[in-house]
């Protein structure tokens, strides 16, 4: 059986309740017997919620109430913009009514200009090697020194860099030919022999180019062309071909400060020699012997200036296995024509084009020469010297082609190609 506490009456307060109410009874002219503003546990219409009980609330209260609810209603009215979500209803006003936050304008820095400092690049892996031209493979190095370099930037400049670029310099494919003929000797005629003073300047660079070419060829030249300018002399053309013990060909065009001990010394070097361009000369025993001595497999020979019958026969005599001859732009006399064809059972080639052919009373006719030349593999000569300007040429410089008067490349021209530069 449960015991239950009896119902307390209405309007009925305890001694602490009217102790504590007793200052606010005072103040508001009531009794002791009215409650004063109710509790939390109380709602506005004066029900109470634990026991349902209805609470009278003084107008004090009331007065306070409604200054809440106007102070409320302004600030909803100024600052409700600011912030939608309050004050959905008065209950959440009352209690979460909170001041305006203002946010302060953001704080403006100026750039500061700091000026950076050079930061190293990391080192590379140990294993990682570094490209540099030294480096490079030497075939790549031999391609670009021989494309794009010429001989006196290659023995000047380019052989003395570093030890890789020399040991590329030294290859064969960049020596295999010599080429002096874009260099000429300054010079200044006179009367004595040799007709010629050669300024000290061009036999000093001359000495010079030679010099380091030989010492980067390492002997393996088989080709050296001088230009018909450029005038060594006895000890420059035997220091030459003393280092070049493989020379296949010799094209010397200009022989005026050589003697002929010189060019015999020379020749005696170039045990392999098979081509030889030569000028014109008054005594060519010396040479042809010379070559017939020293060359045994020599078959090919140029000669630029007029020809005479001595030196036609000192050739038949002294090279009968001759193979190609030519007498390009030359003065020849006819008989001396007909003396080749008919001694010199091995020729192969002969060419005579532009040159002045010269007769005699005893008069062969041309197509006796033509008839002649039929046993050869080529014969090459102008059909009409009358309408060819190269034999007018030779006709006007009174049959002595003067090279310096024309193209620069007309004397390495040559219709036969193994002779042509």
């Amino acid at each position: 059986m449960s015991c239950q506490m009896p119902p307390r009456a209405k309007n009925v307060r305890t001694r602490s309740q009217a102790r504590r109410s007793g200052g606010a009874d005072e103040a508001s002219g009531t009794s002791g017997s009215v409650a004063p503003v109710p509790p939390a546990h109380v709602d506005q219409q004066g029900e109470n919620l634990a026991g349902g009980v209805p609470v009278q609330v003084p107008p004090a209260a009331e007065a306070a109430h409604a200054a809440v609810l106007e102070e409320l209603r302004r600030y909803r009215e100024m600052y409700g913009h600011l912030n939608p979500g309050v004050g959905v209803n008065a209950q959440q006003e009352q209690q979460n009514v909170q001041p305006p936050v203002f946010e302060p304008p953001p704080v403006v820095v100026p750039p500061v200009f700091v000026q950076q400092q050079y930061v190293p690049p990391p080192p590379l892996a140990p294993n990682r090697r570094l490209h540099r031209w030294e480096n490079l493979d030497t075939d790549i190095l031999v391609r670009i020194f021989k494309k794009y370099f010429s001989l006196d930037e290659l023995t000047s400049g380019v052989a003395h860099v570093c030890r890789g670029w020399r040991v590329a310099c030294c290859d064969p494919i960049l020596w295999n030919t010599l080429d002096l003929s874009h260099m000429r000797s300054k010079f200044v005629k006179i009367s004595c022999k040799p007709c010629l003073y050669v300024v000290g300047h061009s036999d000093k660079k001359l000495t010079w180019i030679l010099k380091l070419s030989m010492s980067l060829s390492k002997r393996n030249t088989k080709t050296l062309i001088f230009h018909y300018d450029l005038l060594p002399n006895d000890d420059m053309i035997t220091y030459t071909t003393r280092r070049c013990p493989n020379l296949r060909r010799l094209v010397l065009p200009s022989w005026n400060r050589i003697e002929e001990r010189g060019i015999c010394d020379a020749i005696s070097f170039c045990k392999k020699l098979e081509s030889l361009t030569i000028p014109s000369m008054p005594n060519p025993h010396f040479v042809f012997s010379a070559i017939r001595e020293n060359c045994k497999k020599f078959r090919e020979l140029k000669v630029m200036g007029p020809i005479d019958l001595f030196f036609i026969q000192n050739l038949v005599c002294l090279l009968p296995k001759l193979k190609v001859l030519s007498l390009r732009c030359t003065s020849i006399h006819i008989d001396a024509l007909t003396k080749i064809l008919d001694k010199m059972k091995r020729l192969e080639v002969l060419n005579v084009s532009h040159s002045y052919i010269e007769v005699s009373d005893t008069e062969v006719p041309w197509s006796t020469i033509i008839e002649k030349a039929s046993k050869l593999k080529q014969f090459v000569a102008c059909k009409d010297p009358k309408t060819c300007v190269k034999c007018q040429w030779m006709e006007k410089d009174e049959k002595v082609m003067r090279w310096n008067m024309y193209d620069e490349g007309l004397w390495k021209e040559d219709e036969v190609s193994s002779l042509h530069l």
